[in-house]
């Protein structure tokens, strides 16, 4: 790489990925696109992939190594962007690998269509025979705003009767302009470890103006035993309240993204939805705290419960209330019924495992 500014920064944070890691940076560094930087962000890492890391960053002037203490995916992530040169970001995990062609592939594809973003496609599994899409489109179709919004932002809105499979947020699939992230200052939310990506591709879509998609493959998802993903939905080892802690973080940030969007009018019932899937996951974790007793944990609740009703946001709920989908309105005649009812409801929903 010259002295000038890099064209891409690609950004992969690692936490334990052991020997997978070196597959990983041998595919970034075997780019046909030669003007990258890569920004290598050390989770608090103890395992091998330490001193691998250090051996590339040694051997590679085009590779930054920082180094800290584990504070979460999000975080390293940030870490990355808050460091990056380059024109366009494009993110990667270490346990998994690109296609030679990824980044200038995108790029290129960015550049002559005037696009804000560009997509493609991932495969996983055992053969790599299973092919995950952000949204499934034509190949080298161009979508303008009202597109974007209509067909990907509003269906991936996760939790609402509007959510469809495909439409996703794979951030791996993507490439972004790096001026548009920072003039908006959008960012990973901090302590999400779960569907942090989806998020910040919904915040990054409401600047975009032009979107160029594809299906074709450039990414290789590989299944870590000790991924997040594994932790979270296979294996079971995170605990409840820790999945409430993310499922609130992730709650807040959708709906303040969704109310940023302009399209609370338009699409009233989603932000009522949203509205109260943020409540509950409030209320849950108020419910399950285990530090305090059940008088301190039900005046909490009766205190958000209040906060609820007197909210300018409780008329667009009760508005809204007929069109709910049925998980919805329960939870909404709950409300409606007082503290001990919530609490009861919360308790249920933590013995059925949700």
């Amino acid at each position: 790489m010259s002295n000038s500014l890099p064209e891409i920064s690609v950004i992969i944070p690692f936490y334990n990925p052991g020997e997978a890691i070196r597959r990983c940076l041998d595919s970034v560094l075997a780019q046909t696109k030669k003007d990258i930087e890569l920004l290598l962000i050390n989770d608090g890492s103890s395992d091998v992939s330490v001193a691998i890391s250090r051996e590339y960053a040694k051997a590679w002037p085009n590779i930054r190594l920082f180094e800290g203490v584990n504070q979460g995916v999000s975080v390293a992530y940030n870490r990355g962007l808050e460091n990056a040169v380059g024109k366009y970001i494009y993110f990667c995990d270490s346990d998994d690998y690109i296609d030679p062609e990824t980044c200038e592939f995108m790029h290129s594809r960015m550049q002559t269509s005037g696009a804000q973003l560009a997509t493609c496609a991932l495969l996983r599994g055992a053969d790599f025979d299973e092919l995950l899409l952000n949204i499934a489109v034509g190949d080298n179709e161009i979508w303008n705003r009202e597109q974007i919004l209509r067909d990907w932002y509003i269906p991936m809105q996760r939790g609402s009767s509007f959510h469809r499979s495909n439409a996703r947020g794979y951030l791996p699939g993507c490439m972004f302009r790096r001026d548009i992230i920072e003039r908006e200052k959008i960012r990973l939310v901090p302590g999400l470890s779960m569907n942090e990506d989806e998020l910040f591709i919904l915040e990054y879509l409401l600047y975009v103006e032009k979107a160029i998609l594809s299906e074709r493959p450039l990414y290789y998802y590989c299944y870590s035993d000790n991924s997040l993903c594994a932790n979270y939905f296979i294996h079971k080892r995170v605990s409840w309240l820790k999945q409430e802690k993310a499922l609130l973080l992730r709650s807040e940030k959708t709906r303040q993204v969704f109310e940023k969007s302009g399209l609370t009018a338009e699409y009233p019932l989603l932000h009522a939805e949203l509205l109260l899937a943020e409540a509950y996951h409030r209320l849950q974790n108020t419910a399950i705290l285990t530090d305090i007793g059940f008088r301190q944990r039900y005046r909490q609740a009766a205190d958000i419960i209040r906060q609820i009703k007197t909210s300018s946001s409780w008329a667009v709920v009760c508005q809204n209330a007929k069109q709910l989908p049925r998980d919805k309105k329960i939870f909404l005649q709950t409300l409606k019924c007082g503290t001990l009812a919530v609490l009861s409801l919360c308790a249920a929903k933590r013995m059925q495992g949700r």
